[in-house]
Parts: structure tokens; sequence; C-alpha cells
């Protein structure tokens, strides 16, 4: 219900816009690695952002009712978290600019990283969390990269690295 709030949606989407960003969310969170170099990246992103969330589905397609639970259980409580910093009226906004339009591409390094920080924390710092995503995002290569050429292995690997590189003190892989 709070997730469909933040989208305004009043209910499910025809076309399952909101389905997509629950997936995106799981693929993205569950591939999140650390490369040769120690720099965060998605772990078998090769730029094709469509078959990178079909082979996800597929592998996961034929899970237990338990791990059902846990994937509704992650994604509640994630989406708790943003909304103690972001409210449902920010989130997965372009803050910086006081941009309305919801950004696929500020979710995919938002929600994972709130996924592994501690409620607490996000409590205790949710203005500084908010200020560090107000600046992050005016940056001229963040701004272009939620933008242009959004699914580019580069541009997403770019994303969450930069972003994780903010909490890297409050955020283990």
């Amino acid at each position: 219900k709070v997730f469909l709030e933040i989208l305004k949606q009043k209910k499910p989407h025809q076309r399952y816009l909101d389905v997509e960003f629950i997936i995106r969310y799981f693929a993205f969170s569950d591939n999140i690695a650390k490369d040769e170099m120690g720099n965060v990246c998605l772990n078998g992103y090769r730029g094709k952002l469509v078959q990178f969330l079909n082979e996800y589905m597929d592998l996961h397609k034929d899970c237990s009712l338990e791990e059902k639970k846990s994937y509704k259980d992650r994604f509640n409580a994630t989406i708790e978290k943003i909304v103690i910093v972001f409210g449902t009226e920010k989130a997965f906004r372009d803050i910086s600019a006081d941009n309305t339009k919801i950004y696929k591409t500020i979710a995919d390094f938002i929600m994972p990283s709130f996924e592994r920080m501690s409620k607490e924390y996000i409590e205790s710092n949710k203005d500084l969390i908010y200020s560090r995503l107000v600046n992050f995002l005016k940056i001229d290569e963040i701004q272009d990269s939620i933008s242009k050429r959004t699914s580019d292995r580069d541009i997403v690997n770019l994303r969450l690295r930069m972003w994780f590189k903010e909490f890297e003190d409050v955020i283990s892989l």
C-alpha cells in the first residue's frame, strides 16, 4: 500500500510497472558484489536490463512460500526505511531539483543500500542521508546517469559504486 502511494497509484498498474520496479530491486540487490578491485558492481549485468531481469526471474520463479515471505518482508522493510528519510512524496525523485518524476534509476541504488543499513542508523541519520542524496544528485555524472544511457553497464555500476562509497562506513558487503 505504501509503495503504491509512493508511485501515486491507487491500485496495481495494469501494465505491471510497479511489478517491474520490485523485480529490479531484488535483481539489483541480490547481485550487488565487489569486483576484483574492491569496487561495488552489479554481478552478471552485461548492459541488457530486460535480459538481466528475465534471467533473475527465471532463477527465482519457483521459490517456496518461505522464500516469498522473505522477499515480501525484505521489500516492506526497505520501503519503510525509505519513507523514514524521504516520505512518500520524495522517494525515488530527483530531490536536488525538486523533481516529482519517479526515477527507477534512483531506486536502483537507493533500495539496495537502504536494505543494507539498519533501521536505527536510518532513523538517527535521516537528515544526513537526505542531504547526501541531494548533493549526490547534483554531481553532473550522476545527473547524466539517471536519465541518459540508464541501462549501460558502466553507468549502472557508476551509480552503484559512487552511492555505496558514500555509505561504506555503514554498509558491509
